[in-house]
């Protein structure tokens, strides 16, 4: 049986993300000097995606919809052409 995934923010960080510098996965912050992913465009396979590839911690930015549930591993297969 698959094992689900829940996402969970026990201390959320407060630096401000418009203040941080854009990078190509997210932003650098210089408070922490560490990447922060953005998360909050990306569905919830490519969300697994990278954690099943990631390896320590990872800092990011979520869309509150994305934290308190199970993440569904659903591929958006594309619509092939004629």
């Amino acid at each position: 049986m698959k094992q689900e995934l829940y996402l969970h923010i026990p201390e959320p960080c407060h630096e401000n993300w418009g203040n941080m510098t854009p990078t190509e996965q997210g932003r650098h912050c210089a408070s922490c000097n560490k990447q922060v992913v953005d998360f909050s465009l990306m569905t919830d396979h490519e969300v697994l995606n990278f954690f099943n590839k990631a390896s320590g911690k990872t800092c990011g930015r979520f869309h509150e919809d994305q934290l308190q549930r199970a993440m569904q591993d659903t591929k958006v297969e594309k619509k092939k052409g004629w």
